[in-house]
C-alpha cells in the first residue's frame, strides 16, 4: 500500500512529528511518499528510504492556491496513493478536495496551534481527524464536529529508552554560568515569545552569570541577531549565542540547565530532566512542574488561555538557586516519566496502525457517477475555499489603500 503525506514544509515541529508517523508507517511495510516545500529536514525523511517531493504549501492568495492544487493533482495522478495523510490545517483543504475527486481515503492531522474559524467552516462533517492536544479536540467539538471523528494522540516523538543515563547536571562550579537555551523557529508567528525571553535575559544578566543559546532559524534571524548584539555590547564577553538551524538538538539540551520553548521544544528537554519554561505568544511563561503539567499538556505546551503564569521574580529565583547550587531538582524525574508515557511514539504505534487499517478497510466505490459527482463537489469546494480567501484578500487590499490615503 502506498501512503502519501502532505506537509506544509520540511521544517519545524509539525514536520518532525510527521517524521515519527512515517517511521511507524515504514514499520507496517507500506510505501511512503512525502510532499512539502523543501527547507531543512527533507534529508531526514530521505534517510528512511521514502520518496520526497518539493511542493509549496497552502497560500492566502486564491490564484496561487488553484495553481498549487493543479500541481498536487499531477503528483497524486502520478503516485496513485492508497491513503492521503494531510499535516497542518492548510494542507487539510487540499486533502479534502483530493478525497472528493478520487475517493482516496484521508487522515487529517492537526499538529497544534489554534484551530481557525475558516477551518471549522470548510472541514465540518469530516472524519478521521487526529489532534495532538485536548485543546484542539475541544475547539472542534465546540464547532460541532462529531466526537467519534476525532482522535487525540499526543505521542509523536522518539526518546532514548533511559533518560537517566545522562544525569542531571545541577551542580555548578563557581566560575560556571547557568546555561539557558531557547528552541524556536525564528518566524513572525513566534516573535512575541522570542523577544519575551530576550527581554528577560537582558534584565537577568545584570545580576546573575548566565549564557543564552538560541537554536532555530527563520525570517526573524537578522532582527534577533541585531537585538542580541545590542545586549552583548554591554558586556566584556558575549552572553547570547545564535546557532541557527542545528541537527544535534539533543546535544544542546543536554548541555543546558534551563530550556525555553513551546510544544515539542519543551517536551524533549523535560524528558531529559531539564528545567523547562513554556513561553506563550501572549507574553507569559509557565514553569513546567507536576502541579501544572496536565494543564500545559492540554494546550500542547503553548500556555494558551492559562492562568497563574510564572513571574520574572520566580524565574530569576530559579536561575539564582541553580547558580548557587541550591536548586531542588528531584521533581524532574517524575516529569521525565510522565513525558515518556505521553509523548513517546512507541506507546501509540499500535493505535496509529489500527487507525490506518480501519480507514483502509472501509469500502470504496468509484464509478462514472461518483467520479462526476466528485468533480462537481471538488469545484464547489474549490470555489468555497478560495472564495473566502478572495474576500479576505480584497479586504486586506482595501485596508492598505485606506491607510495609504490617510498617510497622504
Amino acid at each position: 500500500m502506498k501512503i502519501l503525506f502532505k506537509l506544509r514544509r520540511f521544517h519545524g515541529g509539525s514536520a518532525l512529528s510527521a517524521l515519527e508517523y512515517v517511521k511507524v508507517v515504514n514499520k507496517l511495510q507500506h510505501q511512503v511518499v512525502v510532499v512539502g516545500e523543501y527547507s531543512q529536514s527533507q534529508d531526514d525523511f530521505s534517510k528512511l528510504g521514502v520518496t520526497t517531493i518539493d511542493q509549496a504549501f497552502f497560500k492566502r492568495n486564491p490564484l496561487e492556491n488553484i495553481i498549487l492544487f493543479i500541481s498536487l493533482l499531477k503528483i497524486v495522478l502520478n503516485e496513485k496513493p492508497d491513503l492521503f495523510i494531510a499535516v497542518t490545517q492548510g494542507e487539510c483543504y487540499y486533502a479534502r478536495l483530493i478525497n472528493s475527486l478520487f475517493r482516496i481515503p484521508v487522515i487529517y492531522i492537526i499538529p497544534g496551534g489554534e484551530i481557525q474559524d475558516f477551518f471549522t467552516k470548510i472541514m465540518r462533517n469530516e472524519k478521521n481527524i487526529i489532534v495532538f492536544s485536548d485543546e484542539n479536540k475541544q475547539q472542534l467539538l465546540k464547532s460541532r464536529f462529531k466526537e467519534e471523528s476525532i482522535e487525540t494522540i499526543t505521542n509523536r516523538m522518539t526518546f532514548d529508552s533511559d533518560p537517566n543515563i545522562y544525569g542531571c547536571n545541577y551542580q555548578l562550579s563557581s566560575a560556571e554560568p547557568v546555561q539557558l537555551l531557547l528552541i524556536s523557529r525564528l518566524d513572525y508567528d513566534k516573535k512575541n515569545s522570542i523577544f519575551l525571553v530576550l527581554n528577560l535575559i537582558e534584565k537577568i544578566v545584570e545580576h546573575i552569570d548566565v549564557n543564552l543559546t538560541i537554536i532555530g532559524d527563520g525570517e526573524l534571524r537578522s532582527e534577533v541577531r541585531e537585538f542580541s548584539e545590542k545586549i552583548n555590547s554591554k558586556f566584556t564577553h558575549p552572553v547570547i549565542f545564535i546557532k541557527g538551524h542545528v541537527t544535534n538538538v539533543k546535544d544542546y539540551i543536554l548541555n543546558s540547565h534551563i530550556v525555553f520553548g513551546k510544544g515539542r521544544s519543551v517536551v524533549e528537554p523535560m524528558f531529559y530532566s531539564k528545567v523547562s519554561f513554556v513561553i506563550s505568544e501572549s507574553g507569559t511563561m509557565f514553569w513546567c512542574r507536576a502541579e501544572n503539567i496536565e494543564q500545559l499538556k492540554s494546550t500542547n505546551f503553548t500556555g494558551r488561555n492559562l492562568s497563574n503564569p510564572t513571574s520574572y521574580d520566580e524565574l530569576s529565583q530559579v536561575i539564582l538557586s541553580i547558580k548557587q547550587n541550591h536548586f531542588e531538582s528531584s521533581y524532574l524525574t517524575g516529569i521525565s516519566e510522565y513525558i515518556g508515557n505521553h509523548y513517546d511514539v512507541k506507546h501509540a504505534e499500535a493505535r496509529i496502525g489500527k487507525i490506518i487499517h480501519s480507514i483502509m478497510s472501509q469500502p470504496k466505490s468509484v464509478n462514472a457517477f461518483s467520479l462526476l459527482s466528485g468533480i462537481i463537489k471538488t469545484l464547489f469546494q474549490l470555489l468555497a475555499i478560495n472564495g473566502r480567501l478572495f474576500i479576505q484578500y480584497l479586504k486586506k487590499v482595501n485596508s492598505v489603500v485606506i491607510r495609504q490615503k490617510q498617510i497622504e
